[in-house]
């Protein structure tokens, strides 16, 4: 039997007390694995937070880099495609860094 949650008001935890049965008396996992579970699943929200604030920004700069690519080509000149260029990348990189982030992968 699996107990429910009542609806929480803001700035509660979205986890019932530790004493609260959550699963299945069948279920493999016992009330300290789903403690552990619980308290991984609290300590991945700031980082997925910040994950998309690093995926807003590298979206921002790569607006600016896709506005410049235009311009480039009406008045080419070699500083001005390295400047698009590293803006690219730079956007490119925090772009895939955010992604890892996202996912947890430490390389």
């Amino acid at each position: 039997m699996n107990e429910t949650m009542d609806t929480q008001s803001e700035g509660q935890s979205r986890f019932p007390p530790a004493g609260v049965l959550l699963a299945d008396p069948a279920c493999p996992l016992d009330e300290m694995q789903f403690l552990i579970l619980r308290q991984a699943v609290i300590r991945l929200r700031p980082i997925r937070r910040a994950a998309g604030v690093a995926r807003g920004s590298a979206l921002t700069i790569l607006i600016v880099a896709l506005a410049g690519w235009p311009i480039l080509l009406f008045a080419p000149s070699l500083p001005g495609l390295a400047m698009v260029g590293g803006i690219s990348a730079i956007g490119g990189m925090e772009y895939f860094g955010a992604i890892r982030m996202r996912r947890a992968d430490p390389l």
